[in-house]
């Protein structure tokens, strides 16, 4: 789940399987094939509203992390991932230097 790495994304995807609770949903696979519908659907499990039951197979995930735009999302997250790194570092304090 490292697709949801703030704590708004990760709620707000906590929120939305909620709307989804009187869905019968059956997933091939792990929680990741229906994060993978979720991204894919604009982060949202509007795409439901119809349906009673859901069959979600396990080629999401896969399909989603081939896709261009996935994967140079995933490029532009690691110049974040890299000042997360510093701020950590820098909150974790260094030993002095004698």
């Amino acid at each position: 789940m490292k697709e949801l790495d703030t704590i708004c994304d990760f709620t707000a995807y906590l929120s939305a399987k909620e709307s989804i609770v009187d869905k019968q949903i059956v997933i091939h696979g792990g929680e990741e094939n229906l994060l993978g519908k979720y991204l894919h659907a604009g982060r949202n499990f509007d795409w439901m509203k119809n349906y009673d039951l859901i069959m979600i197979d396990d080629t999401i995930w896969p399909a989603l992390q081939k896709k261009p735009e996935f994967i140079a999302k995933k490029k532009l997250d690691q110049v974040s991932y890299g000042w997360d790194s510093m701020i950590d570092r820098a909150h974790e304090g260094s030993p002095l230097v004698r």
